[in-house]
């Protein structure tokens, strides 16, 4: 018998560690669900921290947005003043913009993670940290639909015809990105 073979000490011959058959399928399943766990657990951390952000780090109050603040009164620095119709308009417009920027502030970098992660590890999807990979990637472009949804709002909220036009051409310029996307990749498949 050869000796690269068989196990020295025991005289018995090496088996292959790696897992074949039903194992390897089972454990491929598993990672599949554990992933999915992550990415939900990902999305609710990143809605609390954009909702943590914005109510520690904005300083601007839009009663519309903030249930907590009464409609009538300004609570900044413990004081207690009536408001205007014209001051609480331009507070609640300070207020989204600043909201819009630090949502954008988050998800930039999760975006830049993630995608940097999915190219090192899942692009091709056979790697053994493949499904950690789309986790965070799919939990990139949640976060990264989270700012379009809201910037989207803001934008027709504040600029109606504007708005529905920027909106509307975004849209279209991602659908187009990713059918053009499916198609090469249906294409390189076949």
């Amino acid at each position: 018998m050869d000796v690269s073979q068989t196990d020295i000490l025991a005289g018995a011959p090496l088996r292959s560690v790696a897992p074949t058959g039903p194992e390897k399928k089972r454990g491929k399943g598993v990672s599949f669900i554990l992933a999915v766990f992550l990415f939900l657990t990902l999305v609710a951390l990143g809605e609390r921290i954009i909702y943590d952000l914005n109510r520690n780090v904005n300083e601007y109050i839009c009663p519309g947005y903030m249930p907590s603040y009464s409609y009538d009164y300004n609570y900044r620095g413990g004081e207690q003043k009536q408001i205007s119709d014209d001051e609480r308009q331009q507070q609640c417009s300070n207020y989204k913009i600043t909201r819009l920027f630090l949502i954008l502030a988050l998800v930039v970098p999760v975006l830049i993670v993630g995608t940097a992660l999915y190219v090192r590890f899942g692009m091709h999807g056979a790697g053994k940290h493949a499904p950690l990979a789309w986790a965070y990637f799919a939990f990139s472009f949640w976060m990264f639909g989270h700012l379009f949804v809201e910037t989207a709002h803001f934008l027709i909220q504040q600029y109606t015809t504007l708005g529905i036009y920027v909106v509307l051409g975004v849209a279209a310029v991602l659908l187009t990105l990713l059918i053009w996307v499916v198609q090469r990749e249906r294409a390189r498949v076949a």
